[in-house]
Parts: C-alpha cells; sequence; structure tokens
C-alpha cells in the first residue's frame, strides 16, 4: 500500500499492470483497412474511363457550384464517362444527382450536355467512393 491518498494500492496496481494487447488492436485496424482497400479496387476494378469528383460537403442544392457539378457530372455520363464520387453530401451528392438523371435520360440521346429538368434519387454508399456508369 502506497503512503498519502488513501488509494495509492490500486493506483499502484493499475500503472503496473500489463498492457493490453495493442498489437492485436494494430493488427485488427489493419485487416479492417486492407478488407476496405481490397473492396474499393474491386469495385473499381471494370471502369475503362472514369472521372472521379470530390469536393465540399458544405455546398448546398441552389448553389452555382453545387448545379456546375451536376451538369459536369451529366456531361460526362452523356458521353460515356463513369463519375466516381466519395458518395458524401454537397458537390459529390450534385455529381451523383447529375450521374444518375443523365443515365436515365440516355436513351433520349440528346447532343445537350445539360440535365433534363425531373429530379431522381441521389445515389449512397457506404463504403468509400460511389461510381454511376452510363447506362447501356
Amino acid at each position: 500500500m502506497s503512503i498519502g491518498d488513501g488509494n495509492g494500492g490500486r493506483h499502484d496496481e493499475r500503472l503496473l499492470r500489463v498492457p493490453v494487447d495493442k498489437e492485436g488492436d494494430d493488427e485488427r485496424r489493419l485487416d479492417r483497412i486492407r478488407k476496405e482497400i481490397d473492396g474499393a479496387f474491386h469495385a473499381l476494378r471494370d471502369i475503362d474511363e472514369g472521372v472521379s469528383i470530390f469536393g465540399s460537403a458544405r455546398v448546398e442544392q441552389g448553389h452555382r457550384w453545387y448545379e456546375l457539378a451536376r451538369e459536369t457530372a451529366a456531361c460526362l455520363t452523356h458521353h460515356g464517362y463513369s463519375v466516381i464520387t466519395g458518395g458524401g453530401p454537397g458537390l459529390m451528392e450534385a455529381a451523383n444527382r447529375g450521374a444518375s438523371e443523365a443515365a436515365a435520360s440516355r436513351s433520349a440521346s440528346t447532343s445537350s450536355c445539360r440535365t433534363s429538368s425531373r429530379s431522381t434519387p441521389t445515389s449512397t454508399a457506404s463504403s468509400s467512393s460511389t461510381t454511376s456508369s452510363p447506362a447501356s
């Protein structure tokens, strides 16, 4: 027992205890990261021509950058490119919407890169990236 605070014995025991298995925690963390990277490579494996669009999550619908990202993704999709985003809100959401709308309306075969005025659901991702491929 230690002298002083009355809880010294317990405090000393905690300090002298063998540390938990930090290496095991590190290995589990590395395994999780490896699986995430493998999943991303698997998801992107078959994309020959794709463009990544990342940007601020704070840009909201109605902002000129949101609309520009939406139009750009639609234009890329009309020209046969896959649009790849981080799946987040803001500019990535705008790109997802533009690509999805363009893929849905691609069968109309318009020469314009402008998106249609109808709205479609925004795609979301639980992994690190989202892809929207042009409809065949």
